[in-house]
């Protein structure tokens, strides 16, 4: 390893040092049978920037490879009595008379047996100490070889050293450092290469690389003006290039956008000043999970989150449910045990002891308990849907159970749709809600998206042309196997209502208006011409309704229509920061993004991002929405309640947060999004997505995001869909 001192710090924004590395040796000359020496001699050639007392040392364990005409990629050790000395003897053994033809530095016994096009990393993530700048083995110089046999090294890297500037006047500084991320969109700055060692002039080839390194720094470090570090990166950046610069300080990353003023050039040092002033909160990519068979996978699914930060989820692709860890290593994965279709999501207890998932479509259906290691506890399967002999066709529409205190409340999408309750215990069926007396029929065309349990004891659902609602403790009763709507059903929406209702699978909110517990959900109006109508509906749902559905002037806390909409088959609703009720809406005259309905059925405000938003947003504790867009790119942004607007925070492409992250996305281009957000209670951002090359070679991946300013989710009754990460479906 070769250890770099400064004498003298330089504050330059952007100054640029050579640093042309010589070796003088001897050619392999057997000096103990087939033992040779190799002196290198390292010097620091100086610029006309003047003085910089940049000095290049050999250290105790450096090693070098050779290549001769007999021998191919011969490691060659230095000397201990030549550690610290700028010049080193190397000691190696290679075949008597051999004439050295490359060689390179530092050895790699992966670089392969082929000089002309050698394998060569650059390492994505490279290291900084507290005691003196030690660029370790992250280097990378070949070397040419003379008419005299000499030997000159040309570091193949740029290095870029990284201090701070107006710290005192920042957010960030004084915090502890943990890392700085470089990163150019479109760039080769780390990674996998291919390197011609015999060609001191080659470029390097790009195999696997990414378009990002990052530089961690030892724990005590903090973001001071004192601060800096060096980092290794291929020279691949290029004059108006917008470099990203991001900062990981205080458990938080913050950063900023710069243009690039000059090219990179191998062998040459770069000083870059971080204006920490500049630094704000930033959106990254922690890492992302690929399914196995993944394709198409990720549709309207949407991962939970358990209190240590494991995920669980399933994929369309898969009858089976998968567990995560907290890092994206995959834990466990288990069959649900349905064949067919999946479109579901998974429950977790608030203490973590069950997770239920359920899955299934035309009558191949079953709900299943695990435990936290991947062990069924029971599953309810077809011939428990009913008990009166009916054909059973169960199917399920992104729903996820709503986990009450005995037990788990579902709904049936399929042609006979009902709502049952299943004893958290046994799995065994305590009653379920049907259309008709026969109890084969339920809400025309079944239950959409989860069901919503309210502080009042009120389980409620969406069903294709309406919204119910029933008392959690009819439900949880025994005696009441199977019961038609009426006193399990304090309201229906199609009460008093002429307009025609399509489906929606929006699901349902709890929240407070007006200090009245209410039941909140989306519905579509397809009109005569076939466009289609919005409606956000809120209405009353305390335990105490009474047996029989009221008409529409009791039900109705307001009903706001949003005119000429797209069609809504995803979608979400949430509760924001001042309880107004936020609603996804599909691109249609530039309108895709979000709504905000007020609690007195006003406009709120809107969010038009010109793109589909297919899935719920989210809120996180500072009061910010969260928004994924169908074209791959992720918002945080305020609402300014006072003039409707909103200020976008943060954004990025997913895809391009994946690849900073050195995730593989192989030959993916872009991402889609057909999911809602999920924030943990750690104020991490979990995103189910697929990545595509122009629609082809689609395939699922599971991200984890982090931002600076979302340290939570938003103390809202129902922050995301499904009330919380963990999908329990009940109000906060």
């Amino acid at each position: 390893m070769r250890r770099f001192i400064y004498m003298v710090a330089m504050a330059a924004m952007v100054a640029g040092c050579a640093k042309d590395a010589t070796t003088d040796g001897q050619n392999a000359t057997a000096t103990d049978g087939n033992k040779t020496e190799i002196t290198a001699l390292f010097e620091s050639v100086r610029t006309s920037l003047g003085e910089d007392g940049l000095e290049v040392l050999w250290r105790n364990g450096d090693r070098i490879g050779v290549y001769t005409d007999a021998d191919t990629n011969v490691p060659f050790t230095l000397k201990p009595e030549f550690d610290g000395k700028r010049e080193g003897l190397f000691e190696g053994t290679a075949t008597d008379g051999a004439k050295v033809v490359a060689a390179y530095y530092p050895y790699d016994a992966s670089a392969g047996d082929n000089a002309a096009q050698a394998n060569v990393t650059v390492d994505a993530t490279q290291s900084e100490g507290l005691d003196g700048h030690d660029i370790a083995d992250n280097d990378l110089a070949v070397a040419s070889v003379g008419s005299d046999g000499k030997l000159l090294f040309r570091s193949k890297l740029a290095m870029l050293r990284l201090s701070f500037t107006n710290t005192a006047s920042s957010e960030i500084g004084g915090k502890a450092l943990e890392s700085i991320r470089v990163s150019v969109a479109g760039r080769d700055l780390a990674g996998s290469f291919t390197l011609a060692l015999d060609d001191t002039e080659a470029a390097l080839t790009a195999v696997e690389a990414q378009p990002s390194a990052t530089l961690e720094f030892a724990e005590g470090a903090t973001v001071d003006t004192g601060t800096e570090g060096l980092l290794m990166v291929n020279p691949a950046i290029e004059t108006g290039d917008q470099i990203k610069i991001s900062v990981r300080a205080g458990g938080a990353w913050y950063g900023y956008t710069a243009e690039a003023k000059q090219a990179l050039a191998a062998g040459t040092r770069y000083d870059i000043a971080i204006d920490a002033s500049k630094c704000e909160y930033a959106l990254m990519a922690e890492w992302a999970y690929a399914a196995a068979g993944g394709v198409n996978g990720f549709t309207s699914h949407t991962p939970a989150i358990d209190g240590d930060g494991n995920v669980y989820f399933t994929t369309s692709n898969s009858t089976d449910l998968y567990k995560i860890s907290s890092d994206g290593t995959l834990l466990w994965q288990q069959n649900i045990g349905f064949t067919g279709s999946q479109n579901t999501n998974p429950s977790i207890e608030a203490d973590g002891g069950a997770i239920y998932a359920c899955g299934g479509d035309g009558g191949n259906a079953c709900i299943t308990a695990f435990d936290p290691q991947g062990a069924k506890k029971w599953s309810f399967t077809n011939d428990k849907f009913y008990g009166n002999g009916a054909t059973p066709k169960p199917s399920f529409n992104q729903m996820a159970p709503a986990i009450g205190e005995k037990c788990i409340y579902v709904g049936n999408a399929g042609t006979t749709g009902t709502v049952l309750s299943i004893d958290k215990a046994t799995g065994e069926r305590v009653a379920y809600v049907s259309g008709n007396t026969g109890g084969t029929g339920g809400p025309a065309g079944g239950v959409f998206s989860g069901m919503a349990l309210s502080s009042e004891g009120v389980v409620a659902w969406f069903a294709n042309y309406g919204m119910y609602a029933a008392n959690q403790s009819l439900l949880d009763n025994p005696t009441q196997t199977h019961q038609t709507f009426g006193s399990y059903v304090p309201f229906g929406v199609r009460y008093g209502y002429s307009w025609a209702w399509k489906k929606s699978a929006s699901g349902v909110a709890c929240t407070s208006i007006d200090g009245v517990n209410c039941i909140a959900s989306v519905g579509i109006e397809g009109t005569e011409s076939g466009t289609y109508n919005l409606h956000v509906i809120a209405a009353p749902a305390a335990a105490g309704l009474g047996t029989s559905a009221p008409g529409a002037s009791q039900a109705w806390k307001f009903d706001h229509i949003i005119e000429n909409v797209a069609n809504q088959d995803q979608g979400g609703i949430i509760v924001g920061p001042q309880g107004e009720l936020i609603v996804a809406l599909k691109n249609k005259n530039g309108d895709g993004g979000v709504y905000a309905v007020a609690t007195d059925g006003t406009k709120a405000w809107q969010f038009k991002c010109g793109a589909d938003v297919a899935g719920a947003p989210a809120v996180d504790n500072a009061g910010n929405i969260h928004v994924a867009a169908d074209n791959g790119t992720y918002y945080v942004i305020r609402p300014d309640y006072a003039t409707g607007e909103c200020t976008v925070l943060a954004q990025a492409k997913i895809y391009d947060l994946v690849r900073e992250a050195g995730i593989d996305t192989g030959t993916a281009t872009a991402a889609r999004m057909w999911t809602s957000v999920m924030i943990g209670d750690d104020g991490m951002i979990y995103l189910a997505c697929e990545f595509h090359n122009n629609w082809e070679e689609r395939h699922g991946v599971l991200v984890k995001l982090g931002y600076g300013g979302c340290t939570a989710p938003g103390n809202t009754p129902w922050p995301m869909k499904y009330a919380d990460c963990r999908h329990t479906c009940v109000q906060k």
